[in-house]
């Protein structure tokens, strides 16, 4: 082998390796990325669960106090704490009836909404839940006249 050939051999050997670590970069960066998104996902729809677990905990009211179960339900959300790297927004929509949550990955720029409507729930709009309402006191009543 002559040192042309073997400067053409190294060449090839050098240009290949280089591409070849090019795409495995670019596989790993990839794989970073959906590993990334996946748990920007997961993160947000433990946030979704726990909304809905916020609503399912709210006394069944009458349809006149939907407006007070909303802005309990906000109170509630809001306590709660976000994981890093995530946003949230709530918002009151129809009328202070139902709340619109975005929650936002800060890092992946995902993105998702959902519309919590304690209505559709059945916590109001219908006769209070007897299980979740306070108790009355045994205090007796007044003595009438």
């Amino acid at each position: 082998m002559n040192l042309a050939e073997c400067v053409v051999a190294a060449s090839l050997l050098t240009l290949s390796s280089s591409a070849s670590m090019q795409l495995m970069g670019l596989a790993a960066a990839g794989e970073h990325r959906r590993e990334a998104r996946a748990l920007a996902l997961n993160a947000i729809d433990s946030q979704f669960r726990a909304a809905e677990a916020a609503m399912a905990a709210l006394p069944s009211m009458p349809d006149s106090a939907c407006d007070w179960v909303t802005i309990a339900l906000q109170r509630r959300i809001a306590a709660q704490a976000v994981p890093e790297g995530l946003q949230r927004t709530l918002t009151r929509v129809d009328g202070d009836r139902r709340l619109l949550m975005q929650l936002e990955a800060t890092d992946t720029g995902r993105s998702r909404r959902r519309l919590l409507d304690p209505a559709a729930q059945g916590r109001c709009g219908r006769q209070p839940d007897p299980v979740n309402q306070p108790e009355e006191s045994d205090a007796p009543s007044s003595p009438r006249a």
